[in-house]
Parts: C-alpha cells; structure tokens; sequence
C-alpha cells in the first residue's frame, strides 16, 4: 500500500503548480462564452478538487464539460443540489491539458488525488449517499 500512496503523491507533486483557483461563486456567476471568465467556465475538460473555507478538501472529480456545468446545469447531478455543497468556498483544477483530455486518464487521476487527499465527501461512499437532499 505505500508504494501505491507515494505513487499518488509523486502524482499530486507533478500537477500541484499546474492547478487554478478560483471562488466558486466566480465560476457559477460568470458566462464561459466571455473572453474575461475563468477558465472553469469554459466548455473544456477538467479535474477538479472543491475545497472549504478552512482549505478542507471536500470533493474530487472530473468532467468533460465545464466545471461550471457539472457543479450547476447536470440536473439531479449537480453538485449544487447536494448537502455538502454549502461548505464549498473555493476550487482547485486542471482544465484541457495532456491529462484531461482523455476520459480514461481523468477518472484514473480523479482516483489518485483522492487517494492522496482523502477528500470529506468521496464517491459514492455511505457517508456521501447520505448527504444527497431528498426531494
């Protein structure tokens, strides 16, 4: 198990300078068509790490449409909808680069940063199930 976790870590190093960090109220609030929005709102892939006021990283994912998308306008699957969303201050994110553009090579490194950050909310995790809002 620790060649696994210095694998992963050895990962999270290489890519660590290469994260932009934006508000998360940037990223809902700006249109991704405008030359002046993050670059999160950008219809592009991207890996993300949502992270709460107190630098807590609560959720790792990916997506092949803009982060903006995926946190607000993916119907029940927004992340937006659910319980933990309010404690999102801030994220962290890679977007159309060498590792997002390929589905495989995402979801790969998605695994491997919550293997390494240990996010609050991962997956599909019981304590995740029970965080979803009923309707």
């Amino acid at each position: 198990m620790k060649i696994i976790e210095e694998f992963n870590k050895t990962i999270y190093h290489k890519i660590e300078k290469s994260l932009i960090k934006n508000d998360i109220k940037d990223i809902l609030n700006k249109d991704g068509r405008k030359n002046n929005s993050p670059a999160g709102c950008k219809n592009k892939p991207t890996i993300y790490i949502l992270y709460s006021k107190k630098d807590e990283v609560l959720y790792i994912g990916e997506s092949g449409k803009s982060l903006k998308t995926r946190c607000s306008g993916d119907g029940s699957g927004s992340h937006n909808k659910k319980d933990w969303w309010e404690e999102v201050e801030y994220v962290k994110y890679l977007i159309n680069n060498e590792f997002c553009k390929d589905e495989k090579v995402r979801k790969f490194l998605e695994q491997s940063l919550s293997i390494t950050l240990k996010p609050k909310y991962y997956g599909r995790s019981k304590h995740l199930k029970n965080n979803v809002k009923k309707n």
